[in-house]
């Protein structure tokens, strides 16, 4: 018998300076947050640290964390999201 899969929900966001986007992660496993262009702050509750990710730079979330604040600090940002 073969075991359910989760679904995997794949977003690109834009964003550009000051621009904020807030994620509802506590549907989701986890959330994996790739910066593919400019500068990027994160902040999720449940978690006491805030993290910058630029350009290629990638971060895992997992259950523990709750809603996620995604904020452009840089002139322009696109994220791409994948999540379970």
């Amino acid at each position: 018998m073969k075991k359910p899969t989760a679904t995997v929900i794949s977003t690109v966001i834009c964003l550009d300076r000051g621009q904020f986007k807030m994620i509802d992660k506590r549907k989701r496993e986890t959330l994996s947050i790739e910066c593919s262009e400019g500068t990027l702050w994160v902040t999720a509750a449940g978690d006491e640290q805030d993290y910058v990710l630029r350009a290629g730079q990638k971060l895992e979330l997992h259950a523990h964390t709750g809603n996620v604040l995604l904020q452009s600090i840089s002139s322009h940002v696109e994220v791409n999201l994948l999540g379970a």
